[in-house]
């Protein structure tokens, strides 16, 4: 099975450098970074309005564990959102994904 990881960021940027750092370090095997949307919720007692971009992970699930907390460590966010869902996939891509992110292993 694969986790599907939906993030919240600040900027494309942001959004890129997490994604960079997630699949160079072998925590995902891929992950697309979505265009400009708008955030509406309430923080501190206050609503807010802010664009956001929407950053994709794609890791097989027994590497969750170590993406969230690479995301976690890297996001610039007080609470990073990290929504996640399992996902079936073929079993070539299954293979690609866990094979991709097993040859960073130590």
């Amino acid at each position: 099975m694969l986790r599907i990881y939906y993030i919240p960021c600040p900027s494309r940027n942001c959004a890129l450098e997490i994604a960079h750092g997630a699949i160079a370090a072998g925590h995902a095997a891929c992950g697309q970074v979505l265009g400009e949307a708008t955030s509406v919720y309430r923080w501190d007692g206050q609503l807010c309005e802010e664009p956001e971009f929407v950053l994709i992970l794609k890791t097989p699930a027994l590497r969750a564990a170590e993406l969230e907390s690479f995301v976690k460590s890297h996001h610039p966010y007080a609470l990073p959102a990290l929504i996640s869902w399992e996902a079936s996939a073929n079993a070539e891509y299954l293979h690609w994904a866990k094979t991709t992110t097993a040859q960073l292993e130590s």
